[in-house]
């Protein structure tokens, strides 16, 4: 009788190479259905001097990487935060140019309070997006969290320069946060009596 764990072993994965593969192990592979094609070495080649992607590498492509970042956005707000992590690091291992899956996953570091690795991941998506208005006003959030006023503010200020209609989801909350550090920065300072 097919266990969950045997069906889950049948169901069609990622093509495996062919070649330095133990014999057994291919015999195994074949044995549950997992596709073995020799890869050309000068694609992989390409994948090790990062010309090509190990998705592309494995013919995943951009629209089905697009429905997995769903389904991880989709267990991120549900409060499966581990879950969207695997999703969101194997996203990661196919394309690591992707600047979506950057901004992804320092939402999840955000969402743990990992504040460091989260400026890190929005500085990322930035560095292969420049234009990413999500990566602005998530790593303006954090500056301002962490205590980089001067920084956060420059950050939620380009978001809402690029996108002054506010029609991506960010937008109006990095105008709420600017708006908020703004009269926090009017407030007279309290000294405190010696």
């Amino acid at each position: 009788m097919a266990t969950a764990k045997t069906r889950a072993l049948k169901r069609p994965g990622p093509k495996v190479a062919a070649r330095a593969l133990p014999a057994d192990v291919k015999k195994t592979l074949e044995g549950l259905g997992v596709p073995i094609k020799p890869w050309d070495p000068k694609r992989i080649e390409a994948v090790l001097r990062g010309h090509l992607t190990l998705g592309e590498l494995a013919g995943v492509s951009k629209q089905q990487q697009f429905e997995m970042a769903a389904t991880g956005v989709k267990f991120l707000k549900d409060g499966l935060v581990d879950k969207a992590v695997q999703v969101f690091l194997g996203l990661e291992a196919l394309d690591p140019y992707d600047a979506y899956v950057q901004v992804c996953l320092g939402s999840v570091a955000m969402e743990k309070e990992l504040f460091e690795v989260a400026e890190q991941r929005f500085s990322r998506a930035l560095t292969l997006n420049p234009f990413s208005v999500p990566a602005l006003a998530y790593r303006g959030e954090v500056r301002l969290r962490v205590g980089k006023v001067k920084e956060g503010r420059e950050d939620l200020e380009a978001a809402l320069k690029a996108d002054p209609a506010g029609k991506q989801p960010p937008t109006p909350r990095a105008r709420a946060l600017l708006e908020a550090q703004s009269a926090a920065d009017k407030k007279p300072k309290v000294q405190a009596r010696r």
